[in-house]
């Protein structure tokens, strides 16, 4: 990998659910297997412009508190990673938070 390339910071919350905590894990432990600098935090402080924060969105929102979250700035640059199913309340709480982010990627074609 480039010493160019973007590091990865997969943003998690204490009170995340630990299914969603662990697949943010996962997909660092992927990120990193691939060569990348990526790795689970707790909050949105990293403010080094070649970050790149991944978050679920629903989760997220769901159990940070309100002064964490982060500016236009850091959402610009964050992937939102989607979960759940369309017709759930997780589901709309999600894409309630979706249009800041600079991109959002789904982990099933259902909710695409």
């Amino acid at each position: 990998m480039s010493d160019h390339a973007p590091r990865l910071r997969l943003v998690s919350t204490s009170g995340s659910n630990f299914f969603m905590a662990e697949l943010l894990e996962l997909v660092a432990a992927a990120v990193r297997d691939l060569g990348a600098d990526a790795r689970v935090v707790a909050d949105f402080s990293d403010d080094a412009p070649d970050v790149v924060f991944v978050t679920i969105p629903h989760e997220y929102y769901a159990t940070a508190a309100k002064d964490e979250h982060p500016d236009a700035g850091r959402l610009a640059r964050t992937i939102a990673l989607c979960t759940e199913q369309p017709g759930t309340v997780w589901f709309e709480r999600g894409v309630e938070r979706l249009a800041p982010m600079g991109a959002v990627m789904d982990i099933q074609t259902v909710g695409v």
